[in-house]
C-alpha cells in the first residue's frame, strides 16, 4: 500500500502534499503540473511553491490575470500599480485644479459654471450617488462571497468578478505586486484595514482641533461634522474590514500523511496541517497565529458591536435634531444604514462564523 502511495501519479491541476498522503486537492491556478511520484513543491511550475502551488518564490508575485508567478521587475511592478496610479493621479489633478485654480480667470469661470450646473441637477446627482453606492455594496458582496466560499466562476463571469474585486478594493487584484515585499502578508493587510480607519479619524480630529481652537461653538460643530463623515466613510468599507477580520479564522486543512512536522495535528490516523485560506504562507496552528486570533476577536467586538451601536446612536441623534432627511433616506428611515450594514455582514463575514465547515 505504501509503495502504491509513493508512486501515485498526480494529474495536472491537482496537488498532493506528501508521498504518504491519501488525499489530493484541486488547484485554483495553473501552477500545479502533476506527475508520477511528485508531491509538494515538485508538483509546482517554475517559481511557484507551497500548498496548491499558490505561493511564489522570493522576488516573484502571483499575477491574478494569468494565475502564474511573475518576476518582480520594475516593469511588472509598474504595470501592477498602473491602474491605481492613474486613478490617484486623475483625482489629484482635479483636486489641485479646483483648489488652487480659483484665482485664475478661466478657472474661476469653469468653477462657477460647474457649481451652477451641479446645483441645477442636484436631484440627479443624488440619485446617481445612490446608484453608485448600491453598485459598490453589491460589488463587495459578490466579490467577497466568491473569495470566502471559493466559488469558481466560468468564463465570462470569472472576468466580471475580477473587475468587481477591483471595485471592492481587493489589493491582491488591484496591486498584486505588493507581494514582492518580503514583509507583506495577510497580517499586514489585517492591521492596515483594522487600524487605518482609527488613525485617519484621529488625524481629522486633530486637524479640526488645530483649525478651530479658541472657537468652542465652531469646534463642537466641526467635531460633529468629522464624526458624521467618518461614520459615512466607515459604512462604505465596513464589509471589507469585517471580511479581513473573519478571514483570520478561515483555514484550509491538508493531509500530509506520515509527516510529523511543526504545527501538524494527528487526525483519523493521519497528520494534517492547516494554512490560512487567504495566505498559504501562514500556518493556522502556530503560536503567532493564535495571538492574531485574539486580536481578531477584539476587532470583532469593536467593528461588529461597538461601532454599529455608535453609528445607530449618531443617526438617532441626527434624526431627533433634524426635520430633514438623513442622508439618502426619509426621516422615518434613519435606522436603515445600520440594517444595511448587518445585511452585508450576514452575506460575507458571518458566513465564515456560522458555516465555516460547509
Amino acid at each position: 500500500m505504501n509503495n502504491t502511495l509513493r508512486t501515485l501519479h498526480v494529474k495536472k491541476n491537482w496537488y498532493r502534499a506528501s508521498s504518504t498522503a491519501t488525499k489530493v486537492y484541486k488547484c485554483a491556478g495553473e501552477n500545479c503540473q502533476g506527475g508520477a511520484s511528485a508531491v509538494g513543491d515538485k508538483l509546482c511550475a517554475g517559481n511557484a511553491k507551497g500548498p496548491l502551488c499558490a505561493l511564489c518564490k522570493p522576488k516573484h508575485f502571483l499575477a491574478p490575470s494569468s494565475g502564474k508567478c511573475k518576476v518582480c521587475s520594475a516593469s511588472h511592478v509598474f504595470e501592477s500599480f498602473a491602474v491605481l496610479l492613474s486613478i490617484v493621479g486623475f483625482v489629484g489633478v482635479i483636486t489641485v485644479a479646483w483648489r488652487f485654480g480659483k484665482n485664475a480667470g478661466w478657472s474661476k469661470q469653469v468653477r462657477d459654471r460647474a457649481k451652477t450646473w451641479i446645483l441645477e441637477h442636484k436631484t440627479r446627482f443624488q440619485w446617481f450617488g445612490i446608484v453608485l453606492r448600491i453598485l459598490f455594496y453589491s460589488s463587495q458582496i459578490i466579490a467577497k462571497y466568491t473569495e470566502l466560499q471559493d466559488v469558481q466562476w466560468p468564463i465570462p463571469f470569472k472576468g466580471y468578478v475580477e473587475i468587481l474585486s477591483g471595485i471592492a478594493l481587493d489589493m491582491n487584484q488591484v496591486v498584486p505586486s505588493l507581494k514582492c515585499s518580503p514583509d507583506f502578508n495577510a497580517y499586514t493587510m489585517f492591521f492596515l484595514w483594522t487600524l487605518l480607519p482609527f488613525a485617519l479619524y484621529i488625524a481629522a480630529l486633530l486637524v479640526t482641533l488645530l483649525k478651530r481652537r479658541g472657537d468652542a461653538a465652531g469646534l463642537h460643530k466641526g467635531l460633529k461634522e468629522v464624526t458624521g463623515n467618518a461614520i459615512a466613510a466607515l459604512s462604505l468599507i465596513h464589509t471589507l474590514i469585517i471580511v479581513k477580520i473573519f478571514q483570520i479564522f478561515d483555514c484550509d486543512e491538508f493531509d500530509v500523511g506520515d509527516d510529523d512536522g511543526p504545527n501538524t495535528v494527528k487526525k483519523d490516523g493521519t497528520h494534517t496541517i492547516r494554512y490560512l485560506s487567504s495566505d498559504y504562507a501562514i500556518k493556522c496552528d502556530s503560536d503567532l497565529h493564535k495571538g492574531y486570533e485574539l486580536y481578531a476577536i477584539l476587532m470583532i467586538i469593536i467593528y461588529c458591536v461597538l461601532l454599529p451601536a455608535v453609528m445607530t446612536q449618531f443617526k438617532w441623534f441626527q434624526h431627533r435634531n433634524s426635520a430633514s432627511s438623513i442622508g439618502f433616506y426619509k426621516p422615518s428611515y434613519w435606522w436603515f444604514d445600520t440594517l444595511d450594514l448587518f445585511y452585508r455582514l450576514s452575506m460575507t463575514g458571518l458566513l465564515l462564523a456560522f458555516f465555516q465547515n460547509n
